[in-house]
């Protein structure tokens, strides 16, 4: 992965480039970055559970950054390439509680925690 040059041609140009690069735009920076290799894998027992939860936790991101003030504290936890959404599904997967628990009126608030 190397950033590119301001003054380079390819600061306008996103997408997929022959042999096997692409270049994306993180915070105004031009990425150039090799395409990912997808290995066919079995599934373990494991995985359905995780997509899943995985599953949750982007809801639980888009519902919660409707609410400016939440939006804001992940915003203002979020370092490096993050952003809100990312911290907020990290959240939830690192504070995960059990299905039943969700079924209970203001669950998401159990996860969200103003410091």
């Amino acid at each position: 992965m190397g950033i590119i040059d301001n003054d380079s041609i390819f600061q306008q140009v996103k997408g997929n480039i022959g042999g096997g690069y692409y270049i994306r735009h993180v915070k105004g920076k031009a990425i150039l970055s090799r395409c990912p290799v997808r290995k066919k894998m079995k599934r373990g027992p494991l995985m359905p559970k995780q997509n899943r939860k995985f599953c949750r936790a982007s809801s639980y991101a888009v519902n919660i950054l409707k609410d400016p003030e939440k939006k804001a504290y992940y915003a203002s936890k979020a370092k490096g390439n993050n952003n809100a959404y990312t911290m907020a599904v990290s959240d939830y997967m690192q504070h995960w509680e059990r299905p039943e628990n969700m079924m209970e009126p203001g669950w998401e608030h159990k996860i969200f925690r103003a410091d």
